[in-house]
């Protein structure tokens, strides 16, 4: 039936642990004995015949969604035949989240996804059910009054800026900030600490005015920054654009956020050598310059001695 975790001690988290798999009419019970002043427990697993699925239904009364979603069923973690698993139902809400996510819908996460199992077909089948809210659908209707229902939108980014000397110790001060644009992209700056030269960052950056949110750019975004290894911090944070009647797009401003690691380091290191009745001491001298032209450069040099001592063991 699987491994379950460690941690499940009673009778009542392993019978909840069977149903989980699809053994929806699971019986667990337990049994202690005494023996030389240790306490035996014994669990008696009577899990019964599994739960398949049978059907898998797809459906949505969002209009830009529908078409996504009605691809992504042909590749549905589902599959007929097999036990009806809550794990891989919170999968499935997890693929289809991230797949819409990369057509533009920022806001979309998988508490939007939810789903039903019938098993009232009286044959250890059931029919599973996954559905698809828009905006506020699974709100209660008192509540949709201020709340109305309406589609998820795409977003796309509107200004997307920059920060290469972010204080998370002064997360608001600006006033000794240069601001440049490049490529589209706002660079902010430290007036007197320029820390990085802008071209080397906007290469890093895969994300610009225009064009469509996609989950998997700012993954890319992230990974070539962290690749440049002179950030301690990369946070990305998105903020809406106010519609009006003169603004009624749905857009993103990006703000990318980084903390630059300190820009030398030195390290000493030392061991304690054996080496044919020889004890000696060994030490290395470590060098490190991180950005050194400013283009995201880094330098390393590292030098190793040796004392070797005449006391034989």
């Amino acid at each position: 039936y699987g491994d379950w975790s460690s941690d499940v001690c009673s009778s009542d988290l392993i019978t909840v642990y069977l149903q989980k798999k699809g053994y929806f009419n699971a019986v667990v019970t337990d049994s202690v004995r005494i023996k030389k002043r240790k306490a035996i427990v014994e669990y008696h697993l009577n899990p019964g015949i599994p739960y398949t699925n049978r059907n898998i239904y797809y459906a949505t009364e969002d209009s830009g969604i529908d078409s996504i979603l009605q691809r992504l069923k042909n590749s549905s973690l589902i599959l007929p035949g097999k036990n009806s698993e809550e794990d891989i139902l919170d999968k499935e809400r997890e693929r289809i989240t991230l797949e819409i996510r990369e057509h533009g819908y920022y806001f979309f996460n998988k508490n939007f996804i939810t789903y039903e199992r019938d098993s009232a077909l009286n044959n250890h089948q059931v029919d599973v059910y996954l559905y698809l809210n828009r905006q506020n659908e699974n709100l209660e209707s008192s509540l949709q009054i201020t709340n109305p229902v309406e589609n998820h939108h795409p977003y796309n980014y509107n200004k997307v800026s920059l920060y290469t000397n972010y204080d998370l110790k002064k997360p608001d001060a600006v006033a000794e900030r240069d601001t440049s644009v490049f490529r589209g992209i706002y660079f902010i700056k430290d007036h007197k600490n320029k820390y990085i030269r802008t071209n080397p960052l906007a290469n890093s950056v895969f994300i610009k005015p225009g064009d469509l949110f996609l989950q998997r750019n700012v993954d890319h975004t992230y990974s070539r920054l962290a690749d440049l290894r002179i950030f301690k911090l990369i946070n990305f944070r998105f903020a809406e654009v106010p519609r009006n009647s003169l603004q009624p797009n749905y857009l993103l401003d990006a703000h990318i956020q980084l903390s630059p690691l300190t820009k030398q380091e030195y390290k000493v290191e030392s061991e304690l050598t054996h080496n044919g009745g020889n004890l000696g001491v060994a030490g290395s001298f470590g060098y490190l310059n991180r950005n050194l032209f400013r283009g995201a450069e880094t330098m390393e040099d590292r030098k190793s001695t040796r004392l070797n001592s005449s006391h034989r063991t």
